[in-house]
């Protein structure tokens, strides 16, 4: 594979006045909609169609294309050279610097002037969570094994202050616990049982545990996906509450909504579940149980 040509705002300019190739801009359409260079079309480098809509519009592949995406902090044009190079193309360039280069030296844009896209208001104040969508999935582990399944979602309140989700709670439903990676049925109704019983976490007597946070701190510099939320919190369980801490991905999803997504582990033993913990119990062969649990949590609010 041949690198491609990086170009320069003014090498792209002269490109776009001698070639008659093709203009691509490789971000997602809703923001090409809003803004794009005159003359490009649209192909969204993180759609699994990529290279196929592209052989349709430039079948030869000695087509001349200039690649682009929002600027040279964002890797769409990379990323959209690679594929190409991979599936053949052969003359292409990388205006790498992209749409925000773009802008600066006034180059000729068409852009929708009101932005049309729906978006929610901002988040503010105390919104209630959306329980169908939020959820929780967990695992347990010994030295051979492991089991993962579900939790239910039974309530939940985020506070907003400026978008920044400062405080909440969440209700877990712990009668809920279901094991999903069993394939027998049979089997996996006496580890729900098993869970549910008071060698775990002793459901008919405690049937709700909950999280309560009034601590949630921004972590500056976070990279949109990555860890970008510090939450310090309260865990309260079979009657017994301790704090604990965790980092979490937090932001606006496709529709508006806001979406949180955690995970982390603690130790079970803290609540007073210890069966077949080796810090208990001695010669537990079989029966011996990892003393960290593992929680994936998604919340959402609407």
């Amino acid at each position: 594979m041949s690198a491609p040509r990086i170009l320069t705002t003014e090498e792209t300019r002269g490109w776009l006045a001698d070639s008659a190739g093709l203009l691509l801009d490789v971000r997602l359409a809703s923001e090409f909609e809003r803004v794009h260079i005159g003359g490009a079309e649209n192909n969204c480098v993180f759609e699994i169609a990529f290279i196929e809509r592209l052989r349709e519009r430039a079948p030869d592949l000695a087509t001349p294309i200039c690649v682009y995406g929002a600027g040279a902090d964002s890797h769409e044009s990379r990323f959209a050279v690679e594929k190409m190079l991979r599936a053949g193309y052969a003359n292409i360039c990388d205006y790498r610097d992209g749409l925000a280069a773009w802008r600066e030296t006034e180059g000729p844009l068409n852009e929708t002037l009101s932005d049309t896209r729906t978006l929610s208001p901002d988040f503010e104040g105390e919104r209630a969570l959306d329980a169908s969508q939020s959820s929780i999935e967990w695992t347990g582990r010994n030295l051979g094994t492991r089991h993962w399944g579900t939790l239910g979602v039974d309530k939940g309140t985020i506070v907003f202050q400026s978008g920044l989700p400062r405080s909440g709670s969440l209700v877990i439903d712990m009668n809920s616990i279901s094991d999903q990676n069993i394939e027998d049925p049979n089997l996996r109704k006496v580890l729900d049982e098993h869970l549910k019983s008071d060698d775990f976490f002793d459901v008919e007597r405690f049937p709700q545990a909950k999280i309560e946070w009034s601590d949630g701190e921004s972590i500056p510099g976070a990279p949109v996906g990555s860890a970008n939320l510090r939450i310090k919190a309260f865990l309260t369980m079979r009657g017994v509450r301790k704090s604990i801490e965790f980092e979490a991905a937090a932001g606006r999803g496709g529709d508006g909504e806001w979406i949180c997504q955690a995970h982390f582990d603690f130790d079970r033993t803290q609540w007073g579940v210890i069966y077949g913990s080796g810090r208990f119990f001695s010669n537990l062969g079989m029966h011996f149980v990892n003393d960290l649990i593992t929680l994936q949590i998604k919340l959402v609010v609407q």
